[in-house]
């Protein structure tokens, strides 16, 4: 049995008709601009549609620069809309990648994605 291993997982299946499952959280941003000085910052404004619980959170990623925190928790399960805040890197950067995850706290996870150059 040398190099062999065994896993195991429950995958958890809805006997709901697809209609009436939970669906994945949706996040929609818009910002006034995409080009931004070394060190600015810019808000997004994110519309979030989905059923949330009180371990919801929008996280921030990039490739250059940060968000004003690692992720802003979603308190109110009727919530739908977040104001998020990026800060470009001190340096030029041609294109920054950017990223908001909206995660419902039952499994479901949407994903905004875009760019900004920082020049």
């Amino acid at each position: 049995v040398a190099g062999v291993s065994l896993g195991l997982r429950s995958v958890l299946l809805s006997t709901r008709s697809p209609d009436e499952r939970l669906q994945n959280p949706t996040i929609d941003c818009s910002a006034e601009e995409t080009k931004l000085a070394p060190g600015d910052s810019v808000a997004f404004t994110c519309d979030l549609t989905g059923s949330f619980t009180g371990f919801s959170a929008v996280w921030g990623y990039t490739t250059a620069g940060g968000w004003d925190g690692a992720s802003q928790l979603i308190r109110d399960p009727d919530e739908d809309q977040i104001t998020y805040t990026y800060f470009a890197p001190e340096e030029e950067a041609d294109v920054v990648d950017i990223w908001l995850m909206a995660i419902d706290g039952e499994g479901g996870v949407g994903l905004w994605s875009s760019t900004i150059t920082v020049q």
